[in-house]
């Protein structure tokens, strides 16, 4: 593992794996599309343009963490999104795979239709929207290099720069209610819990499907809850909303939490959501909403 590839390093979870392979002394380039950071290290790809990904550096690990993740961008631009998706990732994937690469895809609990709790890797996807789709073509491709290829599907995964929890905090220093749907679930992951379940996978380079995901889902009214009360606020101002009706179906899953079972033989070990919930509010360092005024 002296050389891996990061393709998606403007991702918030590809940076994240790029600083934790460099720690253990790995030699890491990571992709990028914007044209002030290209670098030597940080080699210009989009994989929008169908790249030529000869053009990649040679890697001994080839994590796949670029795509459009957007669920409704997906839904209504379903030819151009699966050009990035599938076909462009599958292209650098194929091209990594040839030059002995062990390949890594990050993939979604979007590959369910959310009506069952703890899928197992072996349980048979279905999804329902197109960004589903895409992401499990995408498995299915890199599945086919055989022992060098895998497959990593993450729940939610809490970044530091959750717009979300700026928008409750300029809500709550206005003295305005946070909003926030009771019928919008989770599984969280804190950044460092799904950067180690990568290294896990890469570090025995173990082929195959994984999960990684909480114990158990949460609700946003949850996470309001928590950040209004690290912000020492009146736990009154949340105001419990329904999203049912207010935005499409595919967008709600009544379950997201994964059986790990398998990532957790690798030595990963799961966190538990509200544990990893306590954790993300806490790595946040928000001061009472008094303080801010």
């Amino acid at each position: 593992m002296s050389r891996v590839l990061i393709v998606g390093g403007d991702s918030t979870l590809g940076a994240a794996c790029a600083t934790a392979f460099a720690a253990i002394g790995a030699t890491v380039f990571s992709t990028t599309r914007r044209s002030a950071s290209v670098a030597p290290q940080r080699p210009y790809l989009d994989l929008a343009t169908l790249p030529r990904s000869s053009n990649l550096p040679a890697a001994d690990i080839c994590v796949l963490a670029a795509g459009e993740a957007s669920i409704v961008h997906c839904e209504q631009q379903p030819d151009r999104t699966a050009r990035i998706n599938v076909d462009a990732t599958l292209s650098v994937g194929s091209d990594m795979a040839k030059q002995g690469a062990f390949v890594l895809l990050l993939s979604t609990t979007q590959v369910f239709d959310g009506s069952k709790s703890r899928h197992k890797p072996t349980d048979v996807p279905s999804p329902v929207s197109a960004y589903g789709r895409q992401k499990l073509a995408a498995e299915q491709g890199i599945l086919s290099f055989g022992g060098q290829g895998a497959v990593l599907r993450v729940s939610k995964v809490l970044s530091p720069r959750l717009r979300l929890v700026t928008k409750w905090r300029e809500a709550l220093d206005a003295g305005r209610p946070v909003e926030a749907f009771e019928d919008m679930r989770f599984a969280p992951l804190n950044l460092d819990t799904a950067t180690a379940a990568v290294l896990a996978i890469c570090r025995q380079r173990s082929s195959g499907t994984f999960h990684a995901s909480g114990d158990e889902d949460l609700t946003y009214v949850d996470l309001a809850a928590a950040v209004t009360a690290a912000l020492g606020a009146d736990p009154a101002s949340v105001r419990r909303l329904r999203a049912a009706g207010r935005m499409p179906a595919i967008l709600l899953p009544e379950h997201t939490a994964l059986d790990c079972g398998e990532l957790e033989g690798l030595g990963w070990k799961q966190e538990p959501s509200r544990a990893a919930l306590s954790r993300y509010v806490a790595s946040l360092h928000i001061g009472p909403v008094s303080a801010q005024r």
